[in-house]
């Protein structure tokens, strides 16, 4: 029966978890039954979950047991006994209920409930509040029924629940079931609302009892009790029926705890991390983990609306925006979050600002930005490592801004340079490029990160051998790699509406020039037709009316062409030659014809081609050097009466600054000399011989030469005969200088060959017979003492002239060198016989080792053949009669079989002129000879210089045959 003095009917129905061994979910005992409130599952039973529980609930043991779903009711657990007391009247947080002399309508509230492990209790109805569940044993309600009994007519009761992974169900009611089962969901909120007439009569109230947070506060008439975003299981709830105008229940706090957004990341080497509430930090700091991905949703907005967000992805750029919870960024690319966009849509933007803040690689936290602002960084290649961010009701006190939310550059850049290759990223007139170690810039990419306007910029630049390239645009690249070629110029425009509110402006760092000032929009900066590298570049962009860098002095600078620079002259029994461009040849070779003057003209088209003079003057025959003139005019002779020989050419002003000026001459007899430069004579003088052609060209410093720049001028007559570059060189003279050397042991030669006759040691003639030997040595001692000299056993100048010689014999027969018999006009043939007939002065001239000195003196076969070649014009040095006297050269025909100055031939094809080296059995070089033809040679050999046959039985194992004039 029902009580009949209650002002209103109060039905507490409480599914709690108590501690363990309590049980507040018994019905009275003369129903004879236990009733069990289900409970919520644990936020681990979401298998592809990310989010963390908290630490009760991660020690929660009974949810892991029960997550293979519900157990029949036949196979469920005995529900805990209900200790004695624990009747209605102890029923906790229930009010008193008050007096009413009248009498109510009569109605009950049956229910059931799903919870973890003990699966459906049997239908109950209640008068009064009864507790029902556990407490202490984390078991999570997973299933509600509901009706009203003996409600009037068209009245009932609704119920609705939010489920783990499938959130708000639809509305049920009247015993139908909220919620599921078998499914090991937990449930984390209802709401509950009478309706018809009983909702006129009637208030409902309830509240929640939730995983982590206990009882939470009364609500009543459909709002939402229970938690949503957290994970947290519903373990129970109370329910009240509360008659209009009766007293209500009353708490503290919230009766639905939900987050006002919600924000999960993805981080390197991480993967998703734990989901994050409302100002809480998403990702890592101070570990250099790039975030990758991001998350966000409101989970119960009070508002119609939404979340969108956008992310800045490294080299995707800005990716598009997303929504309520979709995955913004990439996973399993390795590609870092540089930026982020998030704003409020619907109603939920008119009443709330959503704030965001970003930990940035290098920058660290940036200041909050707002309501679709741009956070974060972009162009700078760096990454985002954490994100806050708040919801804010508007009116509400909200993060302080200020400082930058968001850095980017205005243009970036990046260039490619010599044997470094691409380099990083440079920004806002920061330094791209290699300076101070003569590295050519090789391309360029430029683009504008994040522009705020219709546009973008453009770009091209004058490639080595290529010239002017096409244009290029946002990011291509402009120049060439792996080509070896130089970037020499650049031009840079903006282009849309950046253009209408930005400039830009531009420098570059020239080879041998350095940084030179800006050029804007489109200018030329560098150099065209120069051979000039730029090395490095700086870009900004200045917004209209701010303050730009100096743009003043020299940006460009344009070389001259071959049509810029023309010659001409008159040349003799032709005429007027006519314009000849830079570098073509002026005058005729071949037809013995000289040219007779000259004139020069440069044409300098613009203001950015360097200014300057050029200069020149020729030497005429019989008459010399003429005086310099400039361009334009006619330097030489106008009347036909004398020819150049020579000339020089020079330049001045800023054209010296940035040229050379190269010419060679073509001369009778010797044809084209090399390169002359910059004022140097070009030609010959002193011999009477024309000049027949010229060539002339202007060549940056930056360029190669047109050739060496050697033997373009001679006094000296043309040489008939010479030996080919690889071999020995015929010479004009030779000298020797060091033959003043002091004697001591070991040495040998004539000046030997003099003391050991002085000494009266013997006549030093024959092998072995000028040798500085022991003997030698204390002879002279003897001799210092008897003289009254430092007793030293060396013989130095001093002792020499005690000896009784003068110091012209000391210099001379230590380094002579016979007279030459050629001159410049000789044939092969003279320089051959030149040789011949210098070793027959010799003949009869003692042997003597080591010696190559004057006929009559001494001589050994390797000095004879040395002194030969001297008559002949050939210098073998270091081989020469200086050394051979020194200890350690007494077989310099060794080193002259050696040398690769001389070409060997074979011993069938000698010739008169030849030498011919001898080996002993051991196949080591130990004599050389002068053949003359016949099978005769003329050679020193113990103890005189003879004419012999090329062999006999003192030498006949010939090593092979060296020719010396070619």
């Amino acid at each position: 029966m029902r009580g009949k003095k209650l002002t209103a009917f109060l039905l507490s129905v409480s599914l709690v978890f108590g501690s363990a061994g309590t049980s507040l979910a018994a019905e009275p005992e003369e129903n004879g039954e236990n009733n069990i409130t289900a409970v919520m599952e644990e936020a681990a039973d979401d298998g592809s979950q990310d989010i963390e529980e908290t630490e009760q609930e991660s020690q929660d043991s009974s949810d892991v047991s029960e997550e293979q779903g519900d157990l029949d009711v036949s196979e469920e657990e005995t529900a805990p006994e209900i200790p004695e007391g624990s009747g209605e009247e102890e029923t906790p947080e229930s009010p008193e209920v008050p007096e009413n002399t009248e009498e109510p309508d009569q109605v009950g509230l049956s229910y059931r409930a799903h919870v973890q492990t003990y699966g459906w209790n049997e239908w109950t109805e209640e008068e009064t509040g009864i507790l029902i569940g556990t407490e202490g044993q984390a078991k999570r309600l997973e299933a509600l029924e509901l009706k009203v009994e003996d409600a009037p007519e068209g009245s009932g009761i609704e119920y609705r629940a939010h489920v783990q992974t499938y959130g708000w169900q639809d509305w049920k009611k009247d015993g139908e079931t909220a919620g599921t089962t078998g499914q090991t969901k937990r449930l984390e909120a209802v709401r509950i609302r009478l309706t018809g007439a009983l909702a006129e009569q009637y208030d409902i109230y309830y509240r929640a009892h939730v995983q982590s947070y206990g009882w939470l506060n009364w609500t009543c008439n459909g709002e939402k009790a229970g938690s949503l975003g957290y994970a947290k299981r519903l373990e129970a709830i109370e329910i009240r029926l509360v008659k209009k105008g009766a007293e209500v229940p009353k708490g503290e706090g919230e009766s639905y705890k939900y987050p006002a957004l919600s924000y999960q990341t993805h981080s390197q080497t991480i993967g998703w991390q734990a989901e994050k509430f409302n100002g809480e930090t998403a990702g890592i700091t101070g570990k250099s983990k790039r975030m990758e991905a991001i998350k966000i949703k409101l989970p119960d907005s009070e508002y119609e609306g939404g979340i969108e967000y956008q992310t800045h992805v490294q080299t995707y750029g800005w990716q598009g925006w997303k929504k309520d919870g979709e995955l913004a960024g990439t996973t399993g690319q390795s590609k870092r979050l540089e930026a982020i966009q998030i704003r409020l849509t619907g109603d939920m933007a008119e009443y709330y600002d959503v704030y965001y803040r970003t930990h940035v690689q290098t920058f660290g936290w940036l200041d909050w930005a707002k309501n679709g602002e741009k956070a974060g960084s972009a162009g700078y290649g760096k990454r985002m490592e954490a994100i806050e961010i708040r919801l804010v009701k508007k009116g509400e006190e909200a993060p302080e801004q200020g400082g930058e939310c968001y850095k980017y550059p205005l243009i970036s850049y990046s260039a490619h340079s010599q044997s470094v290759g691409w380099q990083d990223t440079k920004w806002d007139d920061d330094i791209a490029g290699v300076t101070g170690k003569s590295k050519r810039m090789e391309a360029i990419k430029i683009s504008i990160p994040d522009n705020e306007y219709e546009g973008g910029v453009e770009y091209r630049t004058f490639v080595q051998a290529y010239g002017w390239q096409d244009w290029k645009k946002d990011g291509e690249i402009a120049g060439t790699t792996n080509q070896a070629k130089r970037v020499e110029a650049v031009e840079i425009r903006l282009t849309g509406e950046l253009a209408e509110h930005y400039d830009v402006y531009y420098s570059v760092h020239m080879a041998k020039i350095g940084w030179i000032n800006y050029a804007v929009n489109g200018e030329t900066a560098g150099s065209t037709d120069l051979s000039k590298r730029i090395e490095a570049i700086r870009i900004q962009l200045v917004e209209k009316g701010g303050t730009a860098p100096n743009t003043s002095g020299i940006k460009y600078i344009e070389g001259y062409k071959a049509a810029d620079f023309t010659y001409s002259g008159t040349i003799q029994g032709t005429g007027d030659s006519g314009e000849i461009q830079m570098g073509g040849t002026l005058g005729t070779t071949g037809q013995s014809k000289r040219l007779e003057n000259i004139s020069l003209h440069l044409n300098r088209r613009t203001e950015n081609m360097p200014e300057g003079q050029i200069t020149y003057a020729t030497h005429l025959s019989h008459l010399g050097w003429q005086e310099s003139t400039g361009l334009d005019t006619v330097n030489g002779s106008t009347d036909g009466s004398y020819g150049i020989e020579a000339v020089k050419i020079s330049l001045s002003g800023d054209l010296a600054n940035y040229y050379d000026i190269y010419y060679r001459a073509h001369v009778q007899k010797y044809g084209w000399l090399g390169w002359a430069k910059n004022g140097q004579a070009a030609g010959t003088t002193k011999c009477g011989y024309r000049m027949e052609a010229l060539q002339i060209k202007l060549v940056s410093k930056d360029a190669s030469a047109p050739g060496p720049n050697s033997n373009y001028y001679t006094e000296l007559k043309y040489r008939r005969y010479q030996n080919p570059s690889q071999y020995y060189q015929i010479k004009d003279s030779i000298t020797l200088t060091g033959g003043g050397y002091t004697l001591s042991y070991g040495f040998e030669g004539v000046k030997v060959m003099k003391v050991i006759q002085a000494l009266g040691l013997g006549n030093g003639i024959g092998m072995g017979g000028a040798f500085y030997g022991h003997n030698v040595e204390n002879a002279v001692r003897s001799f210092q003492a008897r003289s009254g000299l430092s007793q030293t056993g060396n013989v130095d100048l001093l002792t020499w002239m005690r000896m009784g010689f003068n110091q012209l014999q000391w210099e001379q027969w230590g380094a002579y060198v016979s007279p030459l018999k050629v001159n410049r006009d000789s044939t092969r043939a003279d320089h051959i016989e030149a040789m011949i007939s210098t070793a027959y002065s010799y003949l009869g001239t003692p042997y003597v080792i080591g010696a190559a000195g004057p006929p009559g003196t001494g001589i050994d076969c390797s000095g004879l053949v040395m002194q030969a070649l001297y008559g002949a014009g050939l210098d073998i040095s270091p081989i020469n009669p200086v050394r051979h006297a020194h200890p350690g050269y007494e077989y310099e025909s060794r080193n002259m079989w050696a040398s690769s100055k001389f070409m060997h031939v074979p011993y069938s094809q000698r010739q008169r002129g030849d030498l011919i080296f001898y080996q002993n059995s051991s196949g080591v070089v130990i004599h050389v000879a002068i053949y003359l033809g016949n099978n005769q040679v003329i050679e020193s050999w113990p103890n005189e210089v003879v004419v012999w046959p090329i062999t006999n039985g003192q030498r006949s194992n010939i090593k092979g045959v060296v020719r010396p004039f070619v």
